[in-house]
């Protein structure tokens, strides 16, 4: 293995990724961030380097990992990974792992989860996976989730799963603006969860819970933080550092 992967991800992560060495930054000893982006174009990786560039200028000092999930699907336009449920429940359990594993080796530190688009989607499989470990191990549950545009069944209740893996709040950024990927798109190729119609991060989550599971629909206002309520905006340095890290990174209760 050519670059180091940290200790409590060292069997679950994926090391054989192309660019491995870009997937880690900063410091887990100052918290954890697990970033899950979505579908691939050619290889490119959307939010890699730009999510965690948001996060440093909000003063996160952490670890950010980027979850290199899409497999054989790299070099071509990965549609592929919302139909393909193997692969989804594999990583889906080694992220919940690595959160597990995480907080066994640094139980005081914030540990965060982020998901865009079909990463989003995904995030919901980790949250069942993680709530089988957390019926054992309470200690394993993450801090607070964002959800950045989500590939989603906008009728996925994700509240239950909510209480038994967030100490804080699930946030869901969304936007009816955001049309084109999650509206057309997701009507026409299906979300992660294969709904074929607009998506949760279109049309918001049908089902909330204040304080625990949150729609953060997209305002006017929101453009001067750079978030324009399209697709893309989902990924832009200025509203990760300014609208969704605020969120991200809330104190909870321990």
């Amino acid at each position: 293995m050519s670059v180091p992967v940290p200790t409590f991800l060292d069997s679950h992560f994926p090391a054989d990724a192309p660019g491995v060495a870009k997937c880690f930054s900063g410091d887990p000893e100052k918290g954890l961030v697990i970033f899950v982006s979505g579908v691939l174009f050619f290889g490119r990786a959307w939010g890699r380097n730009s999510v965690p560039e948001g996060l440093r200028r909000a003063g996160f000092e952490g670890m950010v990992v980027w979850w290199p999930w899409q497999e054989r699907y790299w070099k071509f336009p990965t549609v592929g990974v919302l139909w393909d449920g193997d692969l989804q429940a594999k990583h889906a359990a080694r992220i919940a792992a690595s959160i597990a594993s995480y907080r066994e080796a640094y139980p005081d530190r914030p540990c965060h989860l982020v998901g865009c688009s079909a990463g989003g989607g995904l995030v919901a499989q980790v949250l069942a996976a993680l709530a089988e470990i957390t019926e054992d191990n309470p200690g394993a549950m993450l801090d607070n989730v964002a959800l950045l545009g989500p590939a989603l069944n906008p009728r996925t209740d994700l509240t239950g799963l909510v209480e038994k893996t967030v100490r804080g709040t699930l946030s869901n950024f969304c936007s009816r603006m955001d049309c084109v990927v999650l509206g057309v798109g997701t009507s026409i190729f299906g979300t992660v969860d294969r709904r074929f119609g607009a998506s949760a991060g279109m049309v918001g989550m049908r089902h909330e819970m204040p304080g625990k599971c949150e729609n953060v629909r997209f305002r006017p206002w929101m453009i001067r933080h750079n978030r324009f309520g399209g697709h893309k905006s989902n990924l832009n340095r200025k509203f990760i550092a300014n609208l969704v890290a605020p969120r991200l990174f809330a104190e909870v209760e321990k």
